[in-house]
């Protein structure tokens, strides 16, 4: 036996392990599916509640704060040719 062939034989023999361990990882993942479905369905709720909290307690405190000033296409020329857009 040379050195080629026991190098070819140490590779395959580790493509079969993980093979099966990949095989096994994949229909664990595939069994956890019902179980991350609850944990998803739990995480939207509770940022569905967050949600509304956060714009009852802040509804109307960002009313026109943000707005387009008057040189805006100006800006706009200013930065294209900065950028050469």
């Amino acid at each position: 036996m040379s050195y080629v062939e026991v190098l070819n034989s140490d590779i395959t023999c580790t493509a079969c392990i993980s093979v099966t361990d990949l095989r096994i990882l994949v229909m664990l993942l595939l069994d956890t599916l019902p179980m991350l479905g609850n944990v998803l369905l739990i995480c939207f709720f509770v940022f569905f509640i967050f949600g509304i909290l956060g714009v009852q307690l802040w509804a109307g405190m960002l009313r026109q704060r943000c707005y387009m000033p008057d040189n805006m296409t100006q800006l706009i020329r200013n930065a294209s040719v900065l950028y050469n857009m």
